[in-house]
């Protein structure tokens, strides 16, 4: 499984970081994502491109700020994909991940989701916040290594 992990951006043979919420930011996310070959080093300025046509994209967390507009990107682009949030499958429940992936079998998984409340509530329940979203992300990531998902984007995330 290919796994990478944000802000970066491949420019003229160095590498950058991208502000969140940048156009750019999403692009270079989906160009990880689906344009890449699999197994190919994504910060090389000769990588493949895959053909998305075949492939089954889900966003994890598709209805938070990222995610969002990474979902509406892809459907926009008309690619097959999937949006999951706690309201689909409860990513903290590692059985429910593993059974939900497991049976899915996607392609890609970006993984947007985490648990949010705010600058005000992660300062009130700090290790409360951090140990749901390591759950989270440990589960979809364990899930779709057993799942033998081609590729993951982990979209690191806190408040």
């Amino acid at each position: 499984m290919d796994c990478f992990s944000f802000p970066i951006k491949f420019s003229g043979g160095r590498i950058k970081t991208l502000p969140q919420g940048s156009y750019d930011y999403y692009r270079q996310i989906l160009t990880l994502a689906l344009l890449t070959e699999v197994g190919e080093h994504p910060l090389t300025p000769d990588f493949g491109v895959l053909d998305p046509t075949f492939m089954t994209i889900v966003v994890a967390g598709y209805t938070g700020l990222v995610g969002s507009a990474i979902f509406e990107e892809l459907e926009r682009r008309g690619e097959t994909s999937i949006g999951i949030n706690s309201k689909v499958v409860d990513l903290l429940d590692r059985k429910s991940t593993f059974e939900f992936i497991g049976d899915l079998k996607p392609d890609v998984v970006i993984d947007a989701a985490a648990i949010v409340g705010g600058i005000g509530a992660n300062n009130t329940f700090p290790v409360d916040f951090l140990s749901k979203n390591l759950q989270i992300q440990n589960n979809l990531m364990d899930a779709s290594h057993a799942a033998k998902v081609a590729r993951f984007v982990f979209l690191g995330s806190s408040c």
